[in-house]
């Protein structure tokens, strides 16, 4: 990513961060879709791993906590709503512990709260999962919830989680 995408990047999560709009930034919706150019493109609608970091760097460059609230928040509100939601939050999760735990965050989110949701989002939409064919789902008859099957298996192995 070039100087100039990043600073388009950076724009982009203030903006939402101005207007309150963490979720759509983490959903890429409303404005914020952002065009994936790596790895993620085939398991999201939007580069965690470019904008997560764009949301630290505005942390980081203001000192302002309720930054890391928003984007708790934020993750709530994506764990609670319907299949599409709790995947897109399910995946910013993962993104967020795997980031806690190589000290490459510069803030932690309440993760009892979130792990609690996220395992009732899960089960909640079930059945849903398996309609989506997006984001890693299209080969799958099971659909999405492969995908969703394969975070349960990363959050065991890499945290000794069980969602």
């Amino acid at each position: 990513m070039g100087v100039g995408d990043e600073r388009r990047i950076m724009n982009i999560a203030e903006k939402a961060i101005k207007n309150n709009e963490m979720v759509q930034l983490l959903e890429g919706k409303d404005g914020y879709h952002l065009e994936n150019d790596s790895w993620a493109s085939m398991s999201g609608p939007i580069d965690w791993t470019i904008v997560v970091p764009m949301i630290y760097k505005a942390y980081e460059k203001t000192g302002n906590d309720e930054i890391r609230k928003m984007f708790e928040n934020a993750l709530m509100t994506m764990l609670n709503g319907n299949a599409e939601d709790v995947f897109c939050g399910l995946a910013v999760l993962y993104f967020q512990i795997l980031r806690e735990s190589s000290d490459r965050s510069p803030f932690q989110v309440n993760r009892v709260l979130l792990l609690e949701r996220v395992k009732k989002g899960i089960r909640k939409n079930e059945k849903d999962f398996v309609q989506i064919r997006k984001w890693g789902g299209e080969e799958s008859s099971e659909g999405l919830w492969k995908e969703v099957q394969r975070y349960q298996r990363l959050f065991l192995s890499k945290f000794n989680i069980s969602i």
